[in-house]
């Protein structure tokens, strides 16, 4: 149902007069079903080895998860992660909350700063389902002890969409443009290929700030960023920084059902809390640089990623401590720590980077934590998915101004880490010859903006059978963007804190407590307040039946159907498992419309979707 659903929206949201596409659509989707048999025993002994493991998991209680870095999975006994947790929240003065519907306050306020700033929030949609963003934590395998780094997890927070909105207007708003700022490793070696002969007492030092987001002082950073709103009207003003309010008071979060106010800092997974570093630690970085500190004129070069500085520096090794003793005292809660060159070489991101006489030089770095894992080859994705990893690994490889030895070190690993899973060199070598044909390309004919409006939309990737669906959507101008919700990760992963069906929404089905009659709705809100008010309200189908029969309904036999959140798919959905119910006869179908004049030959298609939960 999933990609039927899929196709509809994606078509139907760009033209009216797509019957032919979607009837394509449905071709390929019937054949596609006619398979499903074959592919269901194919996969079934993987489901049982899949299961098998989740079983000793739960019965062994350990806790798989992502590490922080590397793409490396970790296994720990969940009495240690919990008790890593715990120590975080002690340590970080989390407090358990005395406010009572403090997600009912917060989402009242988030609707009133919606409404009170039409300049920065028009058109930003209120969250419909709003959740207590969630604690959970990733381990630091490249950290003595293995920490674990707390992340927030924001989905569906109150205050997601206003945060997003204000993000994307504030730089503009406020002229802001990082000094000192690199976007990624490339940036950092374009800026160092610039540089002319290095002084014969350079030495190369990185260094790094001590937990970034949780150190940031919030009144402080507000009023960094009021200041700058001098040349703003009154009332642009006035809604900055009731959006600053709103967006840095979501200050709570969730673990193991209790909640905890964080009475410091910005959380890690907000999605505001990015640019709020950045515009902190531009801040921090001016008051460095006109300290007029003979130490900090020994800096030459400082070039800044998040929280990790590579700088080339010009004073003793004697003076580094004290130049490190600087830095520390412009603002106590943001504190360094540095590391020294090593034989004239050091690691920053995942560069290596040496001093060759007066020149730089370049290779690629990995840590001792980083495996070789990558998207199997036999996994069921997209080929264009599954090379994705290595696209990447060539890009770098031929961005990077490396020797010749360091190039063929380099593209020997990507052939080992290619394959360990599953693939050959000569795969490899074709992905390279396109990249460097690529290359070529763009040196003889720089890019132009596109004028063609291309469209992505979000398609289901079942099988291969699914990539045949682009050809329809290429006749009106639809990019697909491939996903796949079964995968390993998502079925082990078990350290991110899961929603109950109740607070969900999508699809549902509700029965009565007396008899076979259900009712099936859909709702963007959660399950529980849809099926209060079913309920409550006499106007409703359940409530007729309950007052024509006297029977009763329950929450406890309600089930989701479908979990979804967005409005388009979920009308979709509805439509199709109610025919459904039809079909099969196997119930008393409260619904007031059973038959619908859809004609869309996607969702007008008889039962074929319900041999297959495609």
């Amino acid at each position: 149902m999933d990609l039927a659903a899929d196709c509809e929206v994606a078509l139907s949201s760009i033209s009216l007069n797509c019957s032919k596409e979607k009837f394509g659509c449905k071709k390929v989707l019937v054949s596609m079903v006619n398979e499903s048999v074959t592919r269901q025993r194919t996969v079934g002994s993987e489901i049982c080895t899949l299961k098998a493991l989740k079983g000793k998991i739960v019965d062994n209680e350990v806790v798989i998860c992502k590490a922080d870095k590397g793409n490396t999975v970790t296994l720990l006994n969940r009495n240690e992660y919990v008790d890593k947790m715990k120590d975080y929240i002690v340590n970080n003065n989390l407090v358990v909350t005395k406010e009572k519907h403090i997600l009912n306050k917060y989402v009242a306020k988030v609707k009133r700063c919606i409404s009170e700033c039409p300049q920065i929030l028009k058109g930003t949609p209120n969250v419909s389902n709003p959740q207590i963003p969630k604690l959970y934590g990733l381990p630091k395998l490249h950290k003595e002890g293995n920490p674990l780094r707390p992340v927030v997890s924001c989905v569906d927070a109150p205050s997601s969409e206003i945060c997003k909105k204000f993000i994307s207007v504030l730089p503009e708003l406020l002229k802001f443009k990082s000094k000192y700022s690199i976007n990624n490793n490339l940036c950092l070696i374009e800026k160092l290929k610039k540089v002319p002969k290095l002084p014969t007492n350079a030495k190369l030092i990185s260094f790094d700030v001590k937990n970034l987001f949780p150190s940031i002082p919030i009144n402080e950073l507000k009023s960094i960023i009021l200041n700058g709103t001098i040349h703003l009207s009154q009332s642009l003003k006035m809604e900055i920084n009731k959006c600053l309010e709103v967006c840095l008071d979501q200050n709570f979060c969730t673990f193991q059902d209790v909640i905890y106010e964080i009475k410091k800092g910005l959380p890690i997974g907000s999605p505001i809390s990015p640019l709020m570093a950045e515009i902190f630690m531009n801040h921090i970085e001016n008051k460095i640089f006109n300290l007029g500190d003979p130490l900090i004129s020994s800096i030459i070069y400082w070039y800044r990623y998040v929280d990790d500085v590579f700088a080339v520096v010009t004073c003793s090794k004697r003076q580094l401590n004290l130049l490190l003793r600087t830095l520390n005292t412009v603002n106590p809660h943001i504190q360094f720590t540095m590391e020294l060159e090593e034989n004239k070489s050091l690691n920053f991101l995942d560069l290596t980077i040496m001093r060759i006489q007066d020149q730089l030089e370049f290779s690629i770095y990995r840590k001792a934590t980083c495996t070789d894992t990558v998207i199997n080859k036999q996994s069921n994705h997209p080929d264009h998915i599954k090379y994705s990893a290595f696209f990447s690994m060539i890009h770098r490889l031929i961005s990077v101004p490396m020797s010749v030895e360091n190039y063929f070190k380099e593209l020997s690993i990507i052939y080992t880490i290619a394959e360990n899973n599953g693939y050959d060199r000569n795969e490899i070598n074709v992905l390279l010859l396109k990249k460097l044909k690529k290359q070529k390309q763009e040196l003889l004919y720089p890019k132009t903006e596109n004028q063609d409006d291309v469209s992505w939309r979000k398609i289901k990737f079942v099988n291969k059978k699914s990539l045949i669906l682009g050809n329809q959507f290429k006749k009106k101008n639809i990019k697909p963007a491939y996903y796949n919700e079964k995968t390993t990760g998502n079925y082990l992963i078990n350290n991110k804190p899961t929603t109950n069906m109740e607070k969900k929404s999508g699809v549902y089905q509700v029965k009565c407590s007396d008899c076979d009659s259900i009712y099936i709705g859909l709702t963007t809100r959660s399950l529980e307040k849809r099926f209060s008010e079913h309920v409550v309200r006499p106007e409703s189908h359940v409530a007729q039946h309950m007052a024509e029969t006297g029977h009763s309904f329950c929450i406890n036999n309600a089930t989701l159907l479908h979990s979804e959140r967005k409005a388009r798919k979920l009308a979709c959905l509805e439509m199709m498992y109610i025919k459904e119910a039809v079909v099969k006869n196997e119930s008393n179908i409260l619904n007031g419309q059973t038959t619908f004049n859809s004609y869309s030959p996607l969702l007008n298609v008889g039962h074929w979707y319900y041999k297959s939960s495609t």
